[in-house]
């Protein structure tokens, strides 16, 4: 465990609530070739990779969890 990071918001449905946050660092020997492109389809599920830097620029991502973002930033090497 490289660090851990919680976050409190404000919902809808009830008063708040509170996301705990873990970021691991892990190495992966025998990472499947579907996943070495920049999307791709696993169990009828679609994903892409994102750099922090895209992360960073997208909407979305600036509204719900920027400070996550930051959060994995600070702790990368």
């Amino acid at each position: 465990i490289l660090s851990d990071f919680k976050k409190t918001v404000d919902s809808h449905f009830v008063n708040s609530l509170t996301y705990n946050h873990r970021l691991y660092e892990v190495s992966i020997s025998n990472f499947p070739e579907i996943m070495r492109n920049d999307n791709f389809t696993l169990n009828g599920k679609h994903y892409y990779w994102l750099s922090i830097d895209d992360m960073r620029k997208d909407k979305e991502i600036i509204k719900k969890n920027l400070e996550i973002v930051e959060f994995v930033h600070s702790h990368i090497k």
